[in-house]
């Protein structure tokens, strides 16, 4: 024994005369003590070093990892996925670059460590890439249904007994920020092999997925009253079976919502999209100027009638948009058009209590008022000026499915308008308020009339002097959204 360890004692007092490191032949290959975690791949060649990383690497990624709820989800069942879907991929040539690194000036002792004792001074952790989007989006691709459940606010509901206010109910969502990092040291933890090759069989990552508390917009607490009426609309409907019941489904998804000071109530995020399922049916709609059947048809009455209450009230307007053409139910100027995802209408609670709105529809009319706190002695009223008309062209069409010369109104069309809206209110001891509300102007759209033309057509194909045809009309709508509406003209 004496005589082996002479020789490597020399040589190491050699080498320590010389300096603390030297730099150890390696040609193409990768220093003989490095490994990644705990896989060995010292002594290989950059090529055999990629190929050992890669199949680890697809072995890892592949991994399922077990994702469970947090108790009170609607489920507890484990849902499973890969590391790679969750986002966590292994950057196999960034690791590999780290463990090329070493070795280029090594310490004689690591050198002789390696050479002698067989011990593993340098072990290169793995490189991972995280995209968090991905995360995200695989994390609620699980568990949006076991982890979401909306909360529901207070209401407040008209008895004979008195106004009383619906409990309210906490919802749940999942939580992927926190989860995301709860996750990351999980998915990237390595077991080095004991044997320095690459592992065969892994351990399945497993994670607690976090949900959160969210808590309702209005509780039962907020909802005090005393619930007076602070300002009410009313506009008259036309009797259209499917119109009529576009509007009470809207008016039912609306009434007694609450909103608490400072809130906001957003049309379409309190109706919902218009949809058969929920109970709307086809109707007229307006389409620029024309009237065309569509899902939901009339709903802008509501929306309407809501917005002339919300003035009434001294509410702060947010967002409104008035039609294309002007609608029979209230006066040019004071409507406000909705279309789910493109336009809505939206007023802010801006008194110092809860405000409850109550819409229904019965007697023909869609009712709207406004519940909270009245202002003693304040009145607020609306005035409109600057009031400008002019009136719409007449086009005739040929008809050839109706008798010769018989004439047929196919667009009632609507003569132009421009108008301005003011806000007046009056309040004791304060001075008179006078506030611009809108500057609305619609176009004038021409009153279509389809004339029968005889069976043979003229000469040359061409129509009939002072015809034209007018592509995308539609037949049989008024103003207002009732259908049936269409006249013959002898």
């Amino acid at each position: 024994m004496t005589r082996v360890w002479l020789p490597v004692a020399l040589l190491v007092a050699a080498l320590v005369g010389a300096g603390a490191a030297v730099k150890m032949p390696q040609g193409d290959r990768l220093h003989a003590s490095v490994r990644v975690a705990g896989i060995q791949v010292g002594g290989l060649s950059e090529p055999e070093a990629r190929r050992v990383l890669q199949e680890w690497a697809d072995r890892r990624e592949a991994a399922t990892a077990e994702l469970t709820p947090t108790p009170g989800s609607a489920s507890r069942r484990t849902r499973r996925t890969t590391v790679a879907a969750l986002g966590y991929t292994l950057d196999i040539e960034a690791t590999l670059r780290a463990a090329m690194g070493i070795g280029s000036a090594v310490s004689v002792f690591e050198y002789l460590a390696t050479a002698v004792s067989g011990e593993k001074p340098v072990n290169v952790p793995w490189v991972w890439k995280v995209d968090k989007a991905r995360t995200a989006h695989e994390l609620r691709r699980l568990f949006a249904g076991p982890l979401q459940r909306l909360p529901v606010d207070s209401r407040l509901i008209e008895d004979v007994g008195g106004n009383r206010v619906t409990s309210s109910k906490p919802g749940l969502e999942l939580d992927a920020e926190t989860t995301a990092l709860a996750l990351g040291p999980v998915l990237k933890a390595v077991t080095p092999s004991a044997t320095g090759t690459p592992e065969t069989n892994l351990p399945d990552p497993s994670v607690r997925v976090v949900s959160r508390v969210v808590d309702p917009r209005v509780s039962q607490s907020a909802g005090g009253g005393p619930w007076e009426v602070v300002a009410q609309y009313r506009t008259r409907y036309a009797r259209n079976a499917d119109r009529t019941q576009n509007l009470v489904v809207a008016c039912r998804r609306i009434n007694g919502h609450i909103l608490a000071p400072g809130d906001v109530f957003a049309y379409n995020d309190v109706v919902g999209p218009r949809e058969e399922d929920g109970g709307f049916r086809t109707a007229m709609v307006i389409v620029r100027g024309v009237y065309k059947p569509g899902i939901g048809g009339g709903i802008c009455q509501v929306s309407s009638t809501i917005y002339n209450a919300a003035l009434l009230a001294d509410m702060e307007i947010v967002s409104r948009s008035h039609h294309g053409t002007p609608v029979a139910y209230v006066p040019a100027g004071l409507d406000a058009t909705v279309a789910y995802g493109v336009v809505d209408f939206r007023f802010r609670n801006r008194s110092s209590g809860p405000l409850a709105v109550m819409a229904q529809v019965r007697g023909g009319h869609v009712e709207v008022r406004l519940l909270g706190t009245p202002s003693p002695g304040k009145r607020v009223s609306i005035v409109q000026t600057g009031v400008s008309k002019w009136p719409q062209a007449t086009k005739t069409l040929a008809d050839r499915t109706l008798p010769p010369g018989v004439r047929k109104v196919v667009e009632k069309g609507h003569a132009g308008c421009r108008v301005t809206t003011l806000r007046v209110v009056e309040q004791p001891g304060k001075p008179v308020r006078r506030e611009t509300i809108s500057r609305d102007y619609y176009a004038a759209f021409p009153r279509i009339i389809a004339v029968g033309a005889p069976t043979a057509p003229p000469q040359g194909g061409a129509p009939q002097a002072g015809a034209s045809r007018i592509p995308g009309s539609s037949a049989g709508a008024e103003p207002g959204g009732a259908a049936g509406s269409s006249e013959v003209e002898q």
